[in-house]
């Protein structure tokens, strides 16, 4: 990044806490990290995984072989992350400027990289960008300190008090898309 460039970005200094087993975030700064990188900047992290949409099948990385399953980490997408312990990721970049993650059908593992917090039912019924999730589709995140899922379906209202849904940056969640292949550019304008 030259230095013209890093004083244009939108500078993000930030902590995602992760609890004890599996964590579901995203990373939203601009990096050129692997899964390799991604683990051994968290301590006690032993698996990297991430979720290949296209496959519709799951890709580990195991933290201590760097070079088995080493996948690039890309803007706008999500990845679980195992920690045996409670731990933190200390994240400090420039804001990812640019999301455009391909949608197939079925599931896709996305992550929401705005600063601005939003919720399930806004990703996909208020403009979100996110196309092809239609009633009785859904979207669903994990919450990693309860080690369980929030799930909204599409058509169902959504508690106002349900604090669960609610979706902050560094978070991932999956969305069930029941059409062909479509473009998400991170829920921006």
């Amino acid at each position: 990044m030259t230095v013209m460039e890093e004083s244009l970005c939108i500078k993000l200094n930030m902590t995602i806490e992760l609890h004890q087993g599996w964590n579901l975030i995203t990373i939203p700064i601009k990096t050129n990290w692997t899964a390799y990188d991604l683990g051994t900047n968290i301590s006690g992290c032993t698996l990297v995984v991430k979720w290949d949409a296209s496959l519709q099948k799951y890709i580990a990385h195991y933290v201590p072989w760097e070079t088995i399953n080493n996948f690039d980490i890309k803007p706008g997408e999500g990845y679980w992350i195992y920690v045996e312990q409670d731990t933190e990721l200390r994240i400090v970049g420039c804001l990812i400027e640019e999301i455009n993650v391909t949608l197939y059908p079925e599931l896709n593992l996305l992550g929401w990289a705005n600063l601005d917090d939003t919720n399930m039912s806004a990703i996909v019924n208020e403009g979100k960008g996110i196309s092809g999730v239609s009633y009785g589709g859904m979207v669903a995140v994990w919450n990693s300190s309860l080690q369980d899922w929030a799930i909204q379906i599409m058509g169902i209202p959504q508690m106002p008090d349900d604090k669960a849904y609610e979706l902050t940056i560094g978070e991932a969640f999956f969305v069930y898309r029941s059409d062909g292949i479509a473009y998400w550019n991170g829920g921006r304008s």
